[in-house]
């Protein structure tokens, strides 16, 4: 087969419009159409190179956030861009992975099971026991299918929740470094590395920590944050730039207002679900 382009030499960009004068648009970046990219070896040629191409970016990009705190922050921020994946694409992915491999989790929320029948200290648990059996009796089913409906519901609106997450944790960042960084945007970018790099901390490191120490609830909470500590103070330290003391003084602050977010996001979960079924 002939590579010959399918638009002829000063035809139009078909995206903008701009007249074509070599294979690729000098505006936009189209690239012209030639007749042997519609073989099939050069179909199925590019699907590989795209996904082999996206994996590669995709473990460059969890190296680094897991290898040096921070620096995929920094590199952002400074242009370099191209040899990771963006941001909100990255959370994407690790968030689509946490809750593949570990959505039955109670450490994002709790879990009805677990509420309704006593193994958790959450003070909420009477009320949240009343309303599953009211809510069985209405629906005319067993308890125990009640609460595996709200588990599976509670399981959904914790995914979409975490993306309110994050803009929450930024606006906290930006009030301790806003003369470093005014823009809220800059934040919003550091905040989505580190959160990404808290779902895969507690996707596949955190239950290698409960299998190792056999340990539930309240300790296990206070063991997990406490490992997330250095990696705070790392991150923080590279992307803003301060002295170990202030970076340290306000890594504590930040970990206090995400441990007192985090508790208040469980419980608004809770309530959330079991009023909106």
């Amino acid at each position: 087969m002939t590579s010959q382009p399918i638009g002829t030499p000063g035809a139009e960009c078909p995206s903008c419009g701009t007249t074509l004068e070599g294979k690729f648009c000098s505006t936009c970046g189209e690239k012209r159409v030639f007749t042997a990219d519609f073989s099939f070896r050069k179909y199925l040629r590019e699907m590989f190179e795209h996904f082999t191409h996206f994996d590669s970016k995709l473990l460059r990009t969890l190296w680094l956030l897991v290898s040096k705190p921070g620096q995929l922050s920094v590199d952002y921020l400074g242009g370099k861009r191209k040899p990771y994946v963006a941001p909100l694409q990255l959370f994407i992915v690790v968030n689509i992975l946490f809750f593949l491999f570990y959505g039955q989790s109670d450490m994002l929320a709790p879990r009805f099971e677990y509420v309704y029948n006593g193994k958790t200290r959450d003070w909420s648990g009477q009320l949240v026991k009343d309303q599953i059996d009211t809510y069985a009796q209405e629906h005319n089913i067993s308890s125990p299918q009640a609460i595996e409906r709200m588990d599976e519901k509670i399981s959904r609106y914790t995914k979409a929740g975490l993306y309110f997450y994050i803009p929450l944790l930024a606006l906290a960042l930006m009030l301790l470094y806003y003369r470093k960084y005014p823009y809220y945007a800059c934040h919003l970018v550091f905040t989505t590395h580190w959160f990404t790099f808290f779902l895969f901390f507690f996707g596949f490191f955190a239950p290698l920590v409960v299998w190792t120490l056999k340990i539930k609830e309240a300790p296990l909470l206070m063991v997990l944050f406490s490992m997330l500590l250095p990696y705070v103070y790392l991150s923080q330290k590279r992307f803003y730039g301060q002295t170990w003391l202030p970076t340290a003084i306000k890594s504590a602050v930040f970990m206090i207002f995400l441990g007192f977010f985090y508790l208040v996001y469980r419980e608004f979960m809770l309530f959330l679900t079991l009023y909106f079924n």
